[in-house]
C-alpha cells in the first residue's frame, strides 16, 4: 500500500484545504507509462490537484488523495514525500523499505 511521509501529508492537506477549491478537491496520483530507456517501460508520476475524484478512483478520504486505478500496482510499494521550495511543493516518490513502513 502507498505510504506518505508527514510532509507529503502536509503538504497535500495545503493543497486541498485552498478557499477557492471545494471541499471535495482531492489531490490525484496516476502513474503514467513513459518512454522506454532502452531496459523497461518507465513510469513518470502525475501529481494534479482536482475539484473531485472520477468515480472510479480509489479515495483516500482521510488523506484528501485519489489515485488512478491503473497506477495502484506501481505505487503499491512506495512511498510519496513532498518538499516544498517556497510556494512550490515537488512530489517525489521512494520504494519502501523490505517489510513497509
Amino acid at each position: 500500500m502507498l505510504a506518505m511521509t508527514q510532509d507529503a501529508a502536509q503538504a497535500v492537506e495545503q493543497l486541498v484545504e485552498h478557499a477557492d477549491l471545494p471541499a471535495t478537491a482531492v489531490v490525484r496520483l496516476t502513474a503514467e507509462e513513459g518512454r522506454s530507456n532502452g531496459a523497461a517501460a518507465s513510469r513518470e508520476l502525475i501529481v494534479e490537484l482536482v475539484a473531485a475524484a472520477p468515480a472510479d478512483d480509489l479515495v483516500v478520504p482521510e488523506a484528501r488523495i485519489a489515485v488512478e486505478p491503473g497506477s495502484l500496482p506501481f505505487l503499491d510499494d512506495k512511498v510519496l514525500d513532498a518538499d516544498r521550495d517556497g510556494g512550490e511543493v515537488e512530489f517525489r516518490l521512494y520504494s519502501q523499505p523490505d517489510g513497509g513502513l
